[in-house]
């Protein structure tokens, strides 16, 4: 049976909670249990979770506490709560590439709230404020407490078995309000365009991609195509491998919200 793409999601997330190592095969273990796989042989199999608000729809909408306490989570907290320091245990962040969430990370590094820790960004994280993240470590002489820094393309929240949401809000009034000014109109389309290069990352499909001319659907077309490219070229590791044969690919539809699409749906003639 296919793998849906909750499935692929649950995966990658348990991933990123077993330290980005290889998950064990499923056995002795089960849902039920509440002890690690690797608890017996690996010291750092219990694990603190840290995650912005974001994350924290990504995770809850896959996964119950009892998933995290099998994976080895002792505790879950907000990035912006207020929280206590607790040494010696590792820390998995899985927050948005954004300043604000660099900065606390690095704030908690500097204040040796944990260490070491597993930086999971839910999209890719830019090359400036990568740079600027490594200028903070290397100013607050915490870079040392990194054990790994991962961009893991898990933009978007599952709501069904193969249905998602990119978790945007106020994204149709931006697009269409004439007060919206330049710099907000492109963050949202990259914003879409990151969600939605997620969801093709975690199903491992490289889309046919077809929309109306004009408007944000074309743009965020041609921006999620150059994204895909880009991918392909530079990459070290081909993610999208799986749908290279020939009559593999989805197809990709982008229209506006204003189109209904039902109809064409309902009818014979498409």
């Amino acid at each position: 049976m296919a793998l849906t793409l909750r499935d692929k999601q649950i995966a990658s997330i348990k991933r990123i909670l077993n330290l980005n190592a290889p998950l064990p095969d499923a056995g002795e273990n089960d849902e039920g249990n509440n002890v690690p796989t690797n608890a017996a042989t690996d010291s750092a199999a219990w694990k603190i979770l840290v995650f912005d608000d974001m994350g924290r729809d990504v995770i809850s909408s896959v996964l119950r506490v009892n998933d995290l306490r099998a994976s080895g989570v002792t505790i879950f907290l907000n990035i912006n709560s207020m929280r206590n320091p607790i040494n010696d245990v590792p820390v998995v962040y899985f927050v948005e590439p954004t300043e604000p969430n660099i900065k606390k990370i690095t704030a908690d590094l500097a204040q040796g709230l944990y260490t070491p820790a597993y930086i999971n960004f839910t999209n890719s994280i830019s090359r400036e404020l990568l740079e600027n993240f490594g200028a903070m470590t290397v100013a607050s002489s915490t870079a040392e407490h990194i054990a790994q820094i991962y961009d893991q393309s898990l933009s978007f929240v599952v709501t069904e078995p193969d249905l998602f949401s990119l978790n945007m809000k106020k994204s149709y009034y931006t697009l269409n309000s004439a007060k919206t000014s330049d710099a907000e109109l492109d963050h949202v389309v990259d914003s879409i365009v990151g969600g939605l290069f997620s969801v093709c990352v975690t199903m491992k499909a490289l889309p046919i991609i077809r929309c109306p001319k004009g408007g944000a659907a074309e743009d965020i077309s041609a921006k999620l195509d150059r994204k895909l490219r880009d991918h392909l070229l530079n990459s070290r590791t081909n993610v999208f491998s799986e749908s290279s044969a020939v009559g593999s690919r989805p197809l990709l539809i982008l229209v506006d919200r204003n189109i209904d699409l039902l109809p064409m749906l309902s009818h014979s003639w498409i």
